[in-house]
């Protein structure tokens, strides 16, 4: 009588461990369908961000220090982000001298292109030009007023925008 008990619970074992076994692999299934949920909401979702708009090109040669004109590129890019594509702007730089001398020489070598303000009590002149308004057009710009000022001995000191209605 004891060997036929013990057949009834060996077939009650293996049915109980045939259950346990399937509520396992249902657990595991169901972990793993909720995991692939979990990882597909929070998969980057691919942006198409704008383009930083490049810096402008440096001049294949200068006088001018690296550092300055590295710090030029990214306040011109900076500065004309601001404006409009099309339209354009007036930039004015400030140079100023030792003595009148320099600023006169200079005044007369750029009266033909560019509109000049000069301030002979305070040694300085300010050089009006109205350019397109974007990055490499005002860098140029820069750039080339400062070698200028420092070939007549002035000291550039930087320049202004203002919009042109």
């Amino acid at each position: 009588m004891i060997r036929i008990q013990e057949k009834k619970y060996e077939k009650s074992f293996a049915l109980l461990a045939v259950l346990a076994a399937s509520a396992v692999a249902y657990n595991a299934l169901k972990k793993a369908s909720e995991d692939k949920k979990f990882a597909e909401s929070k998969k980057e979702k691919s942006l198409t961000l704008p383009l930083e708009p490049a810096l402008p090109t440096l001049p294949e040669a200068s006088i001018l220090n690296s550092t300055l004109l590295q710090s030029y590129r990214v306040q011109c890019q900076v500065m004309m982000e601001c404006y409009p594509k099309d339209s354009k702007v007036m930039i004015k730089h400030q140079v100023e001298f030792k003595d009148s001398s320099q600023l006169l020489a200079m005044a007369q070598a750029l009266k033909a292109s560019s509109t000049i303000e000069e301030d002979l009590s305070r040694l300085s002149i300010m050089v009006s030009l109205t350019i397109e308004a974007n990055a490499q057009a005002a860098f140029d710009s820069v750039v080339q007023l400062a070698q200028t000022s420092l070939t007549y001995d002035g000291n550039y000191q930087g320049w202004i925008l203002e919009k042109i209605d």
